[in-house]
């Protein structure tokens, strides 16, 4: 089994109460571009230090786990978007992230589709109020 998590579909990382990196897999390596960061927050973009800080500890003291926080790691090619699962067993946090990149640009045509959208909508309805001012009441 440990041999396929070295090289599972997924990243893999532990890290102490110190957030001292123990361990990561291999996709894990190649996300960060075969880095070793010595501590957690070296991965992190400012925004995800920070919900990270505000967040992870907290919940992790209170439930013993986190599920599907969205975080944003320094990649090889710029920022990639993950959400994370972690657990914590004898005072390491053991986790799993799953790159999120291609469902954030399905969110993003979305969310520009919807703009356009609303905006015909707008101007439909200032059309539709202008051309009212030409029936006969």
């Amino acid at each position: 089994m440990e041999k396929q998590l070295q090289f599972a579909p997924l990243a893999y990382l532990v890290f102490d109460r110190g957030l001292k990196v123990l361990e990561m897999n291999e996709a894990m390596r190649n996300m960060l571009s075969n880095k070793s960061p010595k501590h957690f927050h070296e991965m992190l973009t400012i925004a995800s230090m920070v919900y990270f800080q505000t967040y992870f500890l907290p919940a992790i003291t209170l439930h013993g786990k986190v599920n599907e926080m969205f975080l944003t790691i320094k990649g090889a090619a710029g920022s990639v978007p993950v959400l994370m699962n972690a657990v914590e067993r004898e005072g390491r946090f053991e986790c799993a992230m799953i790159e999120m990149t291609i469902r954030g640009e399905y969110e993003e045509n979305c969310f520009k589709r919807s703009k356009t959208q609303n905006k015909s909508i707008v101007r439909q309805r200032q059309l539709t109020k202008n051309c009212s001012i030409f029936l006969v009441k």
